[in-house]
């Protein structure tokens, strides 16, 4: 492989900016006396669990003032083979989780970036 192929290494994980369950279940510990770094842990796990659950049963599940995860089903559809273009293909339906912002959610994430 040439040198201008080299993929980019990963960014790693430290430097991303997400919010993990770990630091979650840590936030509930240090906003809740009296609870657990355990029992913070299991209560993000079963929320988790219970959400995951919902959208399996095929259930939106909606949270007011924040959003909404919707569940969206993408039907089959004819495609063709990129590297054969003449050769064509079943691209099979999908099931999508989409997340629909609240209005206030919203306003707040404008303003912070104006």
């Amino acid at each position: 492989m040439s040198p201008r192929m080299k993929k980019s290494p990963a960014e790693p994980a430290a430097e991303k900016n997400v919010y993990t369950r770990r630091e979650l279940a840590a936030d509930l510990v240090a906003d809740l006396p009296g609870l657990g770094v355990q029992q913070s842990r299991d209560i993000v796990e079963v929320v988790v669990a219970k959400l995951r659950q919902a959208l399996l049963d095929g259930k939106d599940i909606q949270f007011r003032e924040f959003g909404t995860l919707e569940r969206v089903v993408r039907k089959s559809r004819p495609g063709r083979n990129p590297r054969n273009p003449t050769e064509t293909c079943v691209i099979p339906a999908r099931v999508r989780v989409r997340f629909k912002q609240g209005a206030m959610l919203k306003a707040a994430l404008n303003k912070q970036t104006s």
